[in-house]
């Protein structure tokens, strides 16, 4: 099939507009992302303050209060899984579930699997992780909190419904701007013992100790909460930001080969066009000729 000039000039438009629209979606990922860095940086800041709680509460020997939890190497596990939601996104769906299946052939007593990102949840299925339930990752920062506090209450209802003993979450961990994203898992229930007697014992950065008034039950039940909730906020927002790098490496890639596309289709486009101006004054020139012979013919 020969191509025309106006074949050349539709697909270079085609080829503008794909390159708008990218260019624009990248712009919404670049915004999104610092977003998501800025909601991890206050993330981090709130945990501080809720290590700085517990650590009142637990010093001086307060810590002995604490229950040791013993896990029975019979009781069930479960397992949240954070993805995205959306295409677009490069390997990233793949990559955790991957892990996941990884991480959950070393958990002999895993007995259900939950998974955040829809898209995920097709990537745990084809992993030989079917899940039990999904949820959808949150579109905004402001949503996270709400969907961090559902997840709360029902590893809450796992524990009490399910006897589940250990809660691990596994969640690609966004590592900076140019470093990309690497699956990790957490366990965040039963907390770590050993990071409560680290807590307890450390320094404390001033010469003036704090105190508390509140029943020491409460204070220590609220903070371990809230140190549920952060490390699960943590987590989606380390997922959010994550996928919004992974749309942004693949909405730059996509820039670059319709940048190219566009190039080569120029190219073609000047080729054609200078093809057909030659032809044209080929056309000319021999019909000038054709016109000056037989002017110059005796019979004429």
């Amino acid at each position: 099939m020969t191509e025309t000039l106006q074949d050349l000039a539709r697909r270079i438009e085609s080829a503008r507009e794909l390159h708008t629209v990218t260019r624009t979606m990248r712009g919404l990922a670049a915004v999104n992302l610092r977003g998501y860095e800025l909601a991890t940086e206050a993330t981090n800041r709130y945990e501080a303050i809720v290590e700085d709680g517990l650590q009142v509460a637990l010093r001086d020997g307060r810590i002995n209060r604490l229950p040791k939890e013993t896990m029975r190497p019979e009781a069930p596990t479960a397992m949240i899984v954070f993805g995205s939601n959306q295409g677009l996104c490069g390997p990233i769906n793949r990559h955790v579930a991957a892990h996941a299946a990884a991480r959950a052939g070393g958990v002999p007593t895993l007995s259900l699997v939950a998974a955040v990102g829809g898209r995920l949840a097709v990537e745990l299925d084809l992993a030989g992780l079917t899940p039990d339930s999904a949820w959808d990752l949150p579109a905004t920062i402001e949503a996270i909190p709400a969907r961090a506090e559902q997840l709360v209450a029902r590893a809450e209802n796992w524990r009490t419904a399910r006897d589940v003993t250990r809660v691990l979450l596994v969640f690609p961990h966004f590592r900076g701007r140019g470093r990309g994203y690497e699956p990790v898992s957490l366990q965040i229930l039963p907390t770590d013992r050993d990071w409560l007697e680290w807590l307890a014992i450390r320094t404390w950065p001033s010469p003036v100790l704090p105190t508390f008034a509140m029943p020491w039950d409460e204070l220590v039940t609220g903070l371990m909460h809230q140190a549920l909730f952060v490390r699960l906020h943590r987590s989606f927002a380390q997922t959010m930001a994550a996928v919004a790098a992974s749309r942004l490496a693949a909405m730059d890639n996509a820039q670059r080969n319709i940048e190219e596309r566009l190039s080569s289709l120029h190219v073609r486009y000047h080729q054609l066009r200078h093809q057909e101006i030659t032809k044209e004054l080929l056309d000319v020139v021999s019909g000038f000729e054709l016109l000056g012979r037989r002017e110059s013919s005796p019979h004429a």
